[in-house]
């Protein structure tokens, strides 16, 4: 089953054409761009600022599914361009065209950020008063290209255009399921609120690597790779993990949030060379309601995220509204998100509806960059009563 799961996520990293892994947790968090620190009321407080849960509903029971895929870099198309040049050539003698090809390729694939990569969440959340206890299903794959320009080797006669020192493919993976226990109060009367999370993580890690093209028949043979990571490759563990979070009321329209994810930085075993470590997220967020039916908000992540299993740094800026029509039944959201840790990152754009019934609410957020090398999609439904 796991294998399975493991298939489908390196599935959607090449047909949802992520790179965000500080995942957009929820579908109006989605729909507004990610800018949620401080804006979260609901039950998906328990990600975003466990503190808001002291605003909203008293009871509430939520379920949240989403899936987000990208393609950075176009680095599928152009791992696909290695093989086919190495089979089109096999036998021959590497022309200038086939160098100057196969350094194009590769020089695309040893840029920052490239790769592919997946993420997939199941998560059912519950609220009392100040307390909530969650079940988390998190899984997350990516598939990052080895590539060292400066020891790159063309030996003409090896009836082979590509490199002597071949580029490889790195295979990632993590699926943590975990039991999180919340609380959280008012410390400064309607002005100040604090709240915090403890967390069982239970992982299993996942973990292969092979060269970009095989030798021996000039293709690329992903199952294998796949089989290597979910089986010989596979680790079990678990840790705990402590978060916390602060809302504050600064004036009666403008709110101000910061939450520290994994502060204690869990790690887990892990087959591969950089071991599995939660490393600390802090972000800081602002939101301003300009009129009872619609607000602004921004997020700002104070730290480098994301450095251990996928690879890559990330730090992000986030902006996104909401407006509320119908006395209040029906929300429309818009946002943006960019990754400021890498020159060339692409803005993320989002959008959101949620239709609020008396005890119901049901929400739907996606979001994409221009040229759909990343996209989400995220549903919630909460019941309160």
């Amino acid at each position: 089953m796991r294998r399975i799961l493991f298939l489908g996520l390196c599935v959607l990293s090449g047909s949802f054409v992520h790179g965000q892994a500080v995942s957009h947790f929820g579908a109006r968090a989605m729909g507004m761009g990610g800018a949620h620190v401080a804006v979260a009321d609901d039950l998906m407080g328990v990600y975003w600022n466990p503190a808001g849960l002291a605003l909203g509903a008293p009871r509430e029971f939520a379920i949240v599914v989403s899936g987000e895929g990208a393609d950075e870099r176009n680095s599928i198309e152009k791992i696909k361009g290695l093989v086919d040049l190495s089979e089109a050539a096999e036998g021959t003698i590497i022309t200038p065209e086939d160098i100057s090809k196969a350094i194009e390729l590769l020089e695309g694939l040893a840029e920052p950020g490239a790769g592919a990569s997946g993420e997939a969440n199941l998560d059912f959340m519950f609220r009392y008063q100040g307390f909530a206890f969650s079940v988390l299903g998190l899984g997350t794959a990516s598939a990052s290209p080895l590539i060292d320009l400066d020891i790159l080797n063309f030996d003409p006669n090896s009836g082979e255009p590509l490199p002597t020192d071949l580029p490889k493919l790195e295979l990632n993976g993590l699926l943590t399921r975990q039991f999180v226990a919340t609380y959280c109060r008012m410390v400064v009367p309607d002005s100040v609120w604090v709240g915090g999370n403890v967390k069982y993580i239970r992982a299993d890690s996942y973990y292969a690597m092979r060269l970009i093209v095989d030798t021996e028949n000039n293709r690329l043979n992903i199952r294998e790779l796949i089989d290597e990571a979910t089986h010989e490759n596979k680790r079990t563990s678990s840790a705990w993990g402590v978060d916390f979070g602060v809302m504050a009321l600064l004036t009666q329209n403008l709110r101000f949030g910061v939450v520290g994810r994994d502060i204690n930085s869990p790690e887990f075993k892990h087959t591969g060379p950089v071991p599995v470590q939660l490393n600390p997220q802090y972000r800081l967020g602002m939101s301003y309601q300009f009129a009872p039916s619609f607000l602004l908000a921004a997020d700002y992540d104070l730290s480098k995220n994301n450095e251990g299993i996928l690879g890559v740094a990330e730090r992000e800026i986030s902006l996104g509204g909401e407006g509320r029509l119908f006395n209040r039944a029906l929300a429309l959201r818009g946002g943006a998100s960019r990754n400021i840790d890498i020159e060339k990152s692409k803005w993320q754009f989002s959008a959101g509806i949620g239709l609020n019934l008396t005890r119901v609410s049901i929400d739907v957020g996606a979001s994409a960059d221009a040229g759909f090398d990343q996209a989400a999609i995220a549903i919630s439904g909460s019941v309160r009563y």
